[in-house]
């Protein structure tokens, strides 16, 4: 998904969580088959391989970098086409004339089966914002219940003294401030996201 025409973080991790199970798929058929894929493939493999480790490693340091920059945008919704494109290019872009998707081809040919992608990650649910915004308030309400049962036990220990009526007051105060808190960022995200 995109925002505004630009992938986001969560996009980019999609890509690089995918392409990242299509090299250890590859590494586990060349494993279980070592004769059959000769050196010289091998080596050619390895190549391409350090290239989009070198490109990954740099974007996955990036990537952090802003999701650290903006706690409270979630990664659906923060842009990061610039790193998006640069593992992308490290994807498809030929080193002395192969790229990974040439690579998995021909080493499947070689090996004469297919890589096993049976658990192929799915990015679908982490770049929808609706779902992302969702989850977030579901974790919400989830604290919001924990706090409300400490606030509950406590005020049936607390409840025959003035302070403990004190107490139970500022704990349903601060519990509203935090739920207000938590809540306002995700009724503004939804609303925008709906323009």
């Amino acid at each position: 998904m995109t925002v505004l025409g630009k992938h986001t973080i969560a996009d980019a991790r999609d890509l690089a969580t995918t392409v990242e199970f299509r090299l250890k798929a590859i590494d586990r058929l060349i494993a279980g088959n070592p004769t059959k894929v000769p050196d010289s493939m091998l080596k050619r493999y390895q190549a391409v391989k350090t290239r989009w480790r070198t490109v990954s490693d740099s974007v996955a340091t990036h990537l952090t970098i802003l999701s650290i920059s903006a706690p409270l945008v979630t990664a659906s919704l923060q842009p990061a086409e610039e790193d998006y494109q640069k593992l992308e290019s490290a994807r498809v872009t030929q080193v002395n004339g192969d790229n990974i998707k040439f690579m998995t081809d021909e080493i499947e040919r070689v090996v004469g089966a297919p890589i096993d992608e049976r658990d192929k990650p799915q990015g679908l649910f982490e770049s929808d914002p609706d779902f992302a915004a969702l989850r977030k308030l579901d974790s919400t309400i989830a604290s919001g219940e924990a706090a409300a049962a400490a606030a509950k036990k406590t005020a049936g220990e607390a409840a025959s003294s003035k302070t403990g009526i004190m107490l139970i007051g500022g704990l349903l105060a601060v519990g509203a401030v935090f739920v207000a808190v938590q809540v306002a960022p995700l009724y503004a995200t939804a609303k925008a996201v709906r323009r």
